[in-house]
């Protein structure tokens, strides 16, 4: 399984003109009749700015749903009026790069877990495996891509991926 789960985040990214604020919209629709996100309110952020890029749209797809996965079940047990998604996309370094973060208000990230959140098999939930990450950090990276985590000054986390606009044209 952890072979597998390695060799799927390392197989040929099979990039195509993609329109990145298209691929949330249709994950964030995907996901919302599941149980887990029936109280999760999406509110979705996304520039006009943000050009079409080259992208493999079912990868970062797959790191869409890692992130909002980890997002309700972070949320699930905590007392909150509204648990809730952000997505934000924008356009930075003139137009150079673009910026997707996902942000929840659950209880963010313990201090312990902050260096080792992308190492494989890396894990904080009890019945968790500890692949999500770690996958998205490849994803990210074999897009020539950054991800980041940190905590959220209101609360909650939030998921930074900075991407190239101009990668793998």
């Amino acid at each position: 399984l952890t072979k597998g789960l390695l060799d799927f985040s390392h197989k040929e990214v099979r990039k195509q003109p993609t329109r990145l604020n298209e691929v949330v919209r249709r994950t964030v629709e995907f996901i919302t009749p599941q149980n887990k996100y029936e109280r999760v309110q999406f509110d979705l952020e996304l520039s006009n700015e943000v050009p079409e890029m080259n992208l493999d749209p079912a990868q970062i797809q797959q790191v869409l749903l890692n992130l909002f996965s980890n997002a309700a079940d972070a949320m699930r047990g905590a007392t909150m009026p509204l648990p809730r998604i952000v997505v934000r996309t924008r356009a930075k370094s003139a137009g150079q790069e673009v910026e997707l973060t996902v942000e929840d208000n659950g209880p963010g990230l313990p201090p312990e877990a902050m260096r080792r959140l992308f190492e494989p098999s890396f894990t904080t939930k009890p019945e968790g495996h500890g692949f999500g990450l770690s996958t998205c950090y490849r994803i990210v990276q074999n897009h020539g891509g950054k991800i980041a985590a940190q905590n959220a000054p209101g609360g909650g986390a939030r998921f930074t991926i900075t991407l190239s606009v101009k990668n793998g044209r």
